[in-house]
């Protein structure tokens, strides 16, 4: 992976400035992307009723950091929402700033289910940076 700026200054008080320290390729040619972040409904843990209507503190952490720095997220808690794999991909296909998507790996079990999310958003729009984890 190349990059298109490095500087030394890896903190400072200017998110904008830090933005530029690293630049992968997949960030290279939209300036203002926009980042979803995805924490995935498991259908087989709906009737535990002790994960009912919780939040993801992680998706949470996620979110706070990107923004702190700059990069606008749509955080999509599909676990909260009852959101299926095709309804989270059409909901980040539905907006082309969208250009790296991050999906929680809470349980192994949820290895599908992301996985079915990356294929769907990547089968329509490969350009699109999915990582799991």
């Amino acid at each position: 992976m190349t990059t298109s700026r490095l500087s030394l200054t890896v903190v400072s008080n200017d998110a904008r400035a830090d933005r530029e320290f690293y630049r992968p390729e997949w960030q290279q040619t939209d300036d203002e992307f926009q980042v979803a972040l995805v924490h995935p409904y498991l259908v087989e843990a709906s009737n535990k009723s002790r994960l009912r209507f919780r939040e993801s503190l992680a998706l949470g952490y996620l979110t706070a950091a990107l923004e702190l720095h700059g990069y606008p997220v749509d955080w999509i808690n599909a676990d909260l929402l009852r959101s299926t794999a095709d309804v989270v991909a059409e909901r980040i296909l539905s907006n082309p700033r969208i250009r790296l998507v991050g999906i929680s790996l809470k349980a192994q079990r949820a290895m599908s289910v992301a996985v079915e999310i990356a294929t769907l958003v990547k089968a329509h729009d490969p350009t699109v940076h999915v990582t799991l984890g």
